[in-house]
């Protein structure tokens, strides 16, 4: 069993939440700490808080790796200093603001303020010194528009994110299919930057696991819409024999418990979701994307 509080490299804490296997991540240095992201319920967020305090750092840091439920909800313990994020998050978690409010059952403004919202954004990259060590933003946007992951330097530790899951099949949500397995292969092309990937959901990768996650996921992400483009191409537009045609089997297998996080239907969302991509773009065979 793994403990709540995962030591994953030197002053470097993952904290692991129930949203489907959910990590966050807090990052001591020699002048201060971060929390990267605040999980999904206050309580995580409380915790993270009172684990910081332990090591005698006030959380006053937070950035956001985007501004889904699961990594925003539960970070009012840790946003009342300074919180940082890409400039399409504020609109990202604005977007969302109704459907909070409809959940809990309050009105928007108060939804609102449950949740810290970005005090300082950034658009390509930023970097933050806590003494010691550099936490630089790597944007890996495709499961949404603002995903962005961090990699601590001196350690060689990638904190990514919904960019990256090991414990899923990729999740696409407001994000674009293509776009995500190019972040896949951008931090493949990284690979000798990062010796430890924290995902947005699933287990801590080590070493030759790094490169290995990375690579399924492309090779999954390419798979699907390759098959998807196959079937357009040759004429076929029914929906239900597009979804069969990208079969739980032979796209994931057994690499996932099929009985965890409702696993095939998280596949057929994805699936559902690229056929909605390419039945815009099959027009154009020419994109350069296709020869990457």
């Amino acid at each position: 069993m793994i403990d709540t509080f995962e030591q994953v490299a030197d002053g470097v804490f993952a904290y692991h939440h129930d949203w489907a296997d959910g990590l966050c991540a807090i990052v001591f240095g020699d002048d201060g700490a971060v929390a990267i992201d605040g999980g999904g319920d206050a309580a995580d967020g409380e915790t993270m808080a009172a684990f910081m305090r332990q090591h005698g750092r006030e959380p006053t840091r937070l950035i956001y790796t985007h501004g889904h439920p699961d990594h925003v909800w539960g970070a009012a313990a840790l946003g009342g200093g300074e919180v940082f994020s890409h400039e399409l998050t504020p609109e990202v978690m604005r977007k969302q603001v109704p459907s909070w409010a409809q959940r809990w059952g309050v009105s928007q403004e108060e939804a609102a303020a449950r949740v810290p919202w970005p005090t300082a954004t950034f658009g390509q990259t930023m970097s933050w010194y806590l003494g010691g060590r550099t936490i630089r933003s790597i944007r890996t946007p495709g499961h949404s528009t603002d995903g962005t992951s961090y990699l601590i330097e001196d350690c060689r530790t990638l904190i990514a994110g919904d960019a990256i899951a090991t414990g899923i099949v990729p999740a696409l949500n407001d994000g674009d299919g293509r776009t995500l397995e190019m972040s896949h292969r951008l931090l493949l092309e990284k690979g000798d930057q990062i010796d430890v990937l924290v995902p947005g959901h699933g287990p801590v990768a080590h070493g030759d696991e790094v490169a290995a996650c990375l690579r399924w996921g492309a090779s999954y992400l390419r798979g699907v819409r390759t098959r998807v483009k196959q079937q357009l191409v040759s004429g076929i537009e029914d929906q239900e024999a597009l979804e069969a045609s990208c079969s739980y089997a032979e796209f994931v297998g057994d690499r996932f418990d099929s009985e965890l996080h409702h696993m095939p239907q998280r596949h057929a969302t994805a699936v559902v979701k690229i056929i909605s991509e390419e039945r815009t773009r099959i027009p154009d065979h020419a994109n350069t994307w296709d020869n990457i």
